[in-house]
């Protein structure tokens, strides 16, 4: 502090003087350029500067009158007098005589007070930059240079005492911050393998999520971060069974144990579980608890054991061992803890998932059999619309089939049928045999194959493989496509099953009970539309029977019949030859008759089938036509392309009776008066046509139609016919009537 303080005096009086200097600057400035006769140029100012501040007095000598040009504040101070009174005074008046003439040394200097003060002086050549040339002298005072000197001494000795203070209170901090560096050095390694432990368990956290739901792969990664984080030779989890601990996973020096079984009371994991808490043994040499034999066999003499927990109740053990003893520390307490945290909390995700699975599973498969239920049940309708809508029925099989197999997923379908008097089945329709003649295939009626049974029984027969079938033999055309799987459900009507609809698959295939409904629904809809297209073509039958019959009793009997009364007749106006009144009455009669005999004949040949050969269809035709317009008095003409021969009689009938109905609905509903029906070959097919120009056809009478258009469409589908009616190009109603030939 006394340092500072003598330092601080110089300072300020330094200051003090620097700043008088500083307002004198100027003046001596000029007073230097008076004297060198010349402008102060800016090259000059460094060393006016420095003659002004000097701390030495200076003053520059006229060499050739001795006189004073300039004096810096110093040496105006040194002698006491003011400022610019110097100027032009002889120096030898103020200097001492020294007799020697020397240019240095010391001399003295005469005050203005009279006194004298003891310099030191030294003459230096100064120069303007010109010709002539001045002196400069430079004075020290001794006495200040002395006093100078001791408090630099003074301050020296200070400076050096704070010096060796600072030095040791240094040294003394220096040690005590080398001691807390040490310090927190070892606190950073405490805090960075805290660091490195909680790294280690978030890292065993994000595998554990990227792991799934697979507990075994999750139990092995945390009994390796369980051994490695505390330094452990081996870590194991054992799960609990009953009242015994079996070792699920284990590494390290104990990786051989997996599958131990250890009691509940006699291990330290059972003792942890039982305890709900942690079990530690430092020693197990000295540890009651541990039986010596196996501490000795097994060499491990530190064991830590935690319990697992789900939901709150133990299901097994994590535990840390080491051949070293007292290896485990309250910090490996605390990792262990967290590790089997981790353990418990994926068990528990890992038994919710399981859980979790199982209902969407559940669910997924209830969606499925929904989804597939609606799809059967669509097909279903489907199917049962194009029943009720007729057509061909070999058509509805062979879609019904098509669906069958797309909806089970299936490789084949067949519908086998039994015929009277025979005993086996005989296949009807089929779809997936790769084009094999299906009609040839057969199977023995009764147990002989799987559809016999079934038929027999009425109930659905399974076979989910026929290698290991032992109820029916495997049937030949199966083996040989490879079938190995099938089901078969009866077609039931209303008598007596006739028909099985079987599936059937190469690979191994076990039919669900949904699926046996969807066939047996399939069987259903398919039983009912063919009993009702029997029923359908018994009715026709009946019909044609019954118009034969009539047909047949008008022709034999009542035509015969008018004939024998037509000749009466005749008799009888023969013997009226006298009565002209009465002759012409019977002639009337006579017409009458013949008119009726005529109609009556008409109407026979319309009852009685076609006969074959295109003459007789054309021949048919051409009276059918012409009697229409006899009978309506309207224009009724036939047309023919070329020579067209039909296949059967039944074909020719039906042809005849759908153009004789088209006829009658044209007269009768559209009121035409001008008819034509025509009959072509185009592009195998026969085309029947009937065009009127009557009122048309009502939009809505399609969708109620009567029965002459129900028996039309039932007369077309049962000769594989399509029968289409619409508006025709001229006005009027088109009835059209095409027949596929084979």
């Amino acid at each position: 502090m006394k340092r500072q303080s003598v330092g601080g005096e110089k300072n300020r009086r330094l200051n003090g003087r620097t700043a008088i200097g500083s307002e004198k600057r100027g003046s001596h400035l000029h007073s230097l350029a008076a004297l060198n006769g010349a402008a102060v140029r800016s090259s000059d100012l460094p060393l006016s500067e420095m003659l002004a501040t000097l701390f030495d007095g200076v003053c520059v000598i006229d060499p050739n009158d001795g006189n004073i040009l300039f004096a810096n504040l110093a040496f105006e101070e040194m002698l006491g007098y003011p400022h610019g009174e110097l100027l032009g005074y002889a120096i030898a008046k103020l200097e001492e005589d020294r007799g020697d003439g020397a240019m240095s040394g010391a001399c003295r200097l005469r005050k203005k007070d009279g006194t004298w003060c003891a310099c030191r002086v030294r003459t230096l050549p100064f120069s303007s930059g010109r010709d002539d040339h001045r002196i400069l002298r430079i004075y020290s005072d001794v006495t200040k240079i002395g006093d100078l000197q001791d408090r630099l001494r003074k301050v020296a000795d200070e400076t050096e005492a704070a010096a060796r203070l600072r030095v040791q209170e240094i040294t003394r901090a220096n040690e005590v911050l080398q001691a807390e560096n040490m310090e927190r050095r070892r606190a950073e390694e405490v805090l960075q393998t805290e660091a490195d432990r909680l790294t280690e368990i978030i890292a065993t956290q994000y595998e554990i999520a990227r792991a799934g739901h697979e507990l075994l792969p999750v139990l092995t990664m945390i009994v390796h971060r369980a051994q490695k984080l505390t330094g452990a030779d081996s870590a194991v989890v054992d799960l609990l069974e009953a009242d015994w601990l079996v070792r699920r996973v284990a590494v390290g020096a104990a990786a051989d144990t997996v599958g131990l079984r250890l009691r509940m009371r006699t291990s330290l994991s059972g003792e942890c579980i039982l305890k709900r808490g942690v079990v530690r043994c430092d020693n197990a040499e000295t540890d009651p608890r541990v039986d010596w034999n196996a501490a000795m066999k097994s060499g491990f003499r530190s064991v830590v054991a935690l319990p697992l927990l789900r939901n709150q109740e133990p299901v097994g053990a994590l535990k840390v061992m080491s051949t070293r003893g007292s290896a485990f520390c309250e910090r490996d307490l605390h990792t262990l803890e967290l590790l089997s945290g981790l353990v418990s909390t994926a068990m528990s995700n890992a038994a919710e998932f399981e859980v979790e699975e199982a209902l969407l599973t559940e669910r997924t498969r209830a969606v499925s059999a929904l989804k597939a239920r609606s799809r059967q049940q669509d097909v279903v309708t489907e199917l049962g619309h194009r029943a009720l809508a007729g057509g061909e029925i070999q058509a509805l099989l062979d879609y019904a089939l098509a669906r069958v197999q797309e909806i089970l997923q299936v490789d084949a379908c067949d519908i086998f049928e039994r015929e009277s008097g025979e005993s086996g089945l005989i296949m009807r329709a089929g779809a997936g045999w790769d084009g094999a003649p299906i009609q040839a295939a057969t199977v023995p009626h009764g147990s002989g194959s799987p559809a016999g049974g079934a038929l027999l029984t009425g109930e659905p027969v399974v076979v989910e493989d026929f290698h290991h079938e032992h109820r029916f033999p495997w049937p030949l055309f199966l083996r040989a496509r490879g079938i190995v799987s099938s089901v078969s459900v009866a077609m039931h009507g209303r008598g007596e099953p006739c028909r099985v609809l079987s599936a059937h698959a190469t690979l191994q295939h076990s039919f669900s009970s949904d699926e046996i409904h969807f066939l047996q629904s399939i069987a259903n809809v398919l039983a009912a539309a063919m009993e009702q297209r029997r029923l359908e073509e018994e009715l026709l039958e009946v019909c044609g029977r019954e118009q034969r019959r009539i047909g047949q009793d008008l022709h034999d009997g009542l035509c015969q019949e008018l004939v024998g009364m037509q000749y009466r007749l005749e008799s009888l106006k023969a013997l009226l030859a006298g009565w002209p009144e009465a002759v012409g009455e019977a002639a009337k009669i006579g017409s009458y008759m013949a008119g009726a005999i005529t109609k009556a004949r008409t109407l026979a040949r319309c009852f009685l089938p076609v006969e074959m050969g295109a003459e007789a269809l054309t021949a048919a035709f051409r009276d059918l036509t012409a009697h229409t317009s006899e009978l309506f008095r309207i224009s009724c003409v036939f047309q023919q392309e070329g020579s067209i021969r039909l296949p059967d009689q039944v074909v020719s009938t039906e042809i005849y009776r759908i153009a004789q109905e088209a006829l009658h609905n044209a007269v009768k509903h559209g009121h035409a008066d001008a008819i034509r029906v025509s009959l072509r070959r185009e592009r195998g097919h026969v085309v029947l046509t009937v065009t009127d120009n009557g009122i048309g056809f009502p939009p809505k009478a399609s969708l109620r139609p009567g029965m002459g258009l129900r028996i039309m469409h039932y007369r077309s589908d049962l000769i594989g016919a399509t029968l289409s009616i619409g508006p025709a190009a001229g006005g009027g109603t088109m009835v059209e009537c095409r027949l596929k030939l084979s």
